[in-house]
Parts: structure tokens; C-alpha cells; sequence
């Protein structure tokens, strides 16, 4: 048996999906995406999840018009239980050091940030003399990266939600989806420890499983969230 691609694999998910609307998988359609966000005309978008994550699990995020879910809904913690969600306590290491997630080029071309990583760099330096740990996402988890840190900073990339959810404080824009727990770069130095609730059934509730794609209900979901 031919083993099938990654972009097959997306498109085999994309299918499943039950709903009136355009929808994309990832980035290989980044074009097409970028033009529905300046047509105005509305699209799904499908990535990985924020919990539970890897294809092999059939958990993926959908989000309509944009790629994060980057709001906070009044929504129940059924499904947090559902994928085994945990909040660990706050920490603070006062002595900690910063890590640094870059971001790819992909996700800060759709939102016109292209010098987004230099830029942040910048700013950190200006405002901070803390040591700064550049953390490459190319294995699963942030690992011991975050033990002790004072903060992580991130673009928009998914390293934030797992370091919130450690207890570690997130700096990061209103396109990430850890925004609400999170701080701007200008107040590294001063980062929030900020109730969690209502942030992580969210996002919960912005994650599906293969058969909640097919059966209708994310689309439900996706309609009732977002008022359609």
C-alpha cells in the first residue's frame, strides 16, 4: 500500500469536514486563504489541535476566518475533561530566563508580520537584560525547555497554549491563542497570571475529532461560537 503524503493526508481531513463553507487544511493553500481574508469571503481553517495534538490522535483545530482561536466564549469544561486538559499552578522564577519561540514564515505572512521574529527580538532586548533561549519547535512539546523560565514568548504558535497550561506566563499578540492569559512584548517584565477557565474551554471547544467533523457537529459548534 502506497503510503499517502502529508498534503493527501490533509486533504483526506479537509473532506471530512461538514459544512457549507470554503475550508483549508495548513498552509498549502496559503494564497487562497489570504484571499478570502481580504474579500471578506468567510473560510474553515484546519490544523492541528491545541490539545491532544498529532494527526495519528484525530484531534484537529477549526476555526472560522482566521487561523487561532484568539476570543473567550462563556463554554462548559465537559470537553476539557474530554481531552484530559490539567492547569498546573502559576510559577514565577523571578531569576528565570526568557524562551523564545520563532515563528515560521507561513503564519506571520497571513497576518502581515513577516518581521515579526527580528522585531520582537528587539524589543525584548530593549527592555529586559534577562538571558534569552532561542527554543526551535522541531520535536514534539516544549519539553524541559520552560522548566524554571520566566516567560515564554511566542508569535502565534501552539508552544504558548502548552507553556499556559504549564504555569508558565505567555508574552505574546492579539493573533496568539494564548492572548488572554498573555502579555504584550513591551510588558515582559511585568507578565499576568491571569485566570484560565474560560480561556482553555475555548479553546476546547475549537478542537474536533475525526468523527465530530463527519457527524456535523463541529460545524454546530463552529455556527453557535461564532453567531452564523
Amino acid at each position: 500500500m502506497t503510503k499517502r503524503t502529508k498534503s493527501e493526508q490533509r486533504e483526506g481531513v479537509r473532506k471530512q469536514l461538514k459544512s457549507p463553507i470554503r475550508s483549508f487544511f495548513g498552509y498549502d493553500d496559503l494564497d487562497d486563504i489570504k484571499q478570502c481574508r481580504n474579500t471578506g469571503e468567510p473560510f474553515l481553517y484546519i490544523d492541528h489541535a491545541y490539545f491532544d495534538r498529532g494527526y495519528e490522535l484525530g484531534n484537529f483545530r477549526v476555526i472560522y476566518n482566521t487561523i487561532h482561536q484568539t476570543k473567550v466564549f462563556d463554554y462548559p469544561d465537559d470537553r476539557r475533561k474530554k481531552f484530559s486538559v490539567k492547569l498546573r499552578d502559576w510559577q514565577e522564577f523571578t531569576d528565570g530566563r526568557i524562551v523564545f519561540i520563532p515563528s515560521p514564515k507561513n503564519p506571520m505572512a497571513f497576518h502581515k508580520d513577516e518581521t515579526w521574529n527580528n522585531d520582537a527580538i528587539d524589543i525584548l532586548v530593549s527592555k529586559t537584560d534577562r538571558d534569552i533561549y532561542v527554543k526551535e519547535i522541531k520535536t514534539k512539546g516544549l519539553g524541559d525547555s520552560i522548566k524554571k523560565c520566566f516567560a515564554l514568548v511566542s508569535h502565534c504558535s501552539v508552544a504558548a497554549v502548552e507553556a499556559a497550561c504549564h504555569g508558565v506566563p505567555v508574552v505574546c499578540p492579539e493573533v496568539s491563542p494564548a492572548y488572554h492569559v498573555g502579555v504584550g512584548l513591551n510588558d515582559i517584565e511585568a507578565p499576568q497570571r491571569p485566570d484560565r477557565n474560560k480561556w482553555v474551554n475555548t479553546l476546547t471547544y475549537s478542537q474536533f475529532t475525526l468523527e465530530e467533523l463527519r457527524s456535523g457537529y463541529a460545524w454546530d459548534i463552529i455556527k453557535e461560537m461564532n453567531n452564523l
